[in-house]
């Protein structure tokens, strides 16, 4: 067949199907014209954003074993649960009757009053003060104990108890420090609020007063719970209740899918670091938000391995293993 008859076969069976169209189309119908323009006025319309999920936030962890009755189990009498404690007779692990220590010249004493724990030692003045003990720090190998100064602090006193031994111990047994020493208990090095807080309890918020020079800290839950680590779970609830059904559902990040974020998650407490940036949220890259502290003289043995408490991290990123 020739290249014309086929053109003009086909121009007939366009002006027909044209015709059939034409017929069938209803007087109302709109133009091609109109058509034509409403997808342009469509094309040019903004689309409005899509609203960003609202922020997950804390929630009560009494239902996780509901869900997660093992991992639950396990948790309870950790390490994690005992990361802090209100002060009580269950809870306080030294010796409180009427003990003294003495040290750099002060002697300590260590007694309870109304069912209460109290010490007696130096304060930020040098002189003799009984302090209420309001909560137990760790659990073990040594357990320490934070008692409240003015403007919202609370400080870890310079004495722990050894769990082991059984005995009462000075941190710095021997350099002689006394209130006139930056690393006095009642100094920032001791402080709760700023050193120890964010890595012994959950949903910590610091809420310093540059200006009053003061706290006013809060925590969601006084331990480290399973939000710590995982982060808010509102959101992981709500799939859940839902019918999503996954186990992770919900959660910024899934710390069984990543190892990179696993380990990240982890060493935010468990390495020596320095504090960048306070808003971190759950599954940002740690040198974002901490600055882990190097092979430095004192911190480590020259091949990397752990010399003093620097929470393994840094040695297991930076030594030859």
């Amino acid at each position: 067949m020739s290249r014309f008859p086929l053109a003009v076969l086909l121009a007939v069976l366009i002006l027909a199907l044209a015709a059939i169209v034409w017929i069938a189309w209803p007087d109302e119908a709109p133009s091609l014209q109109a058509l034509s323009d409403t997808a342009s006025v469509r094309a040019q319309a903004p689309v409005p954003p899509r609203a960003p999920p609202a922020p997950a936030h804390f929630i009560s962890e009494e239902g996780c074993a509901g869900c997660h009755a093992g991992i639950v189990a396990e948790w309870r009498g950790s390490h994690h649960d005992l990361a802090m404690q209100h002060a009580s007779a269950g809870t306080v692990l030294a010796d409180f009757n009427n003990v003294t220590l003495d040290y750099a010249g002060v002697r300590t004493r260590f007694f309870q009053r109304d069912a209460e724990f109290w010490v007696t030692t130096d304060g930020p003045d040098g002189s003799a003060t009984d302090y209420r003990i309001d909560y137990s720090f760790g659990v073990e190998p040594l357990q320490q104990y934070l008692v409240s100064l003015p403007g919202g602090r609370l400080q870890a006193l310079p004495f722990a108890w050894d769990t082991t031994a059984q005995r009462w111990f000075h941190l710095y047994p021997d350099m002689n420090v006394d209130h006139r020493d930056p690393l006095h208990w009642t100094g920032p090095a001791q402080n709760w609020n700023f050193m120890c807080a964010e890595c012994h309890s959950t949903g910590l918020e610091k809420r310093y007063d540059f200006a009053a020079d003061s706290y006013d800290s809060r925590w969601f839950q006084i331990d480290v719970g399973c939000q710590a680590c995982h982060g808010p779970a509102s959101r992981h609830r709500a799939a859940i209740e839902g019918g999503t059904g996954l186990e992770h559902a919900g959660f910024d990040l899934d710390l069984s899918a990543d190892a990179t974020q696993q380990i990240e998650t982890c060493a935010r407490c468990h390495s020596r670091r320095s504090v960048v940036s306070d808003n971190y949220r759950h599954g940002d890259a740690l040198l974002d938000h901490y600055l882990p502290a190097l092979l430095d003289e004192g911190l480590y043995f020259a091949d990397g391995q752990i010399l003093d408490e620097v929470y393994v991290y840094g040695s297991f990123r930076q030594s030859r293993m």
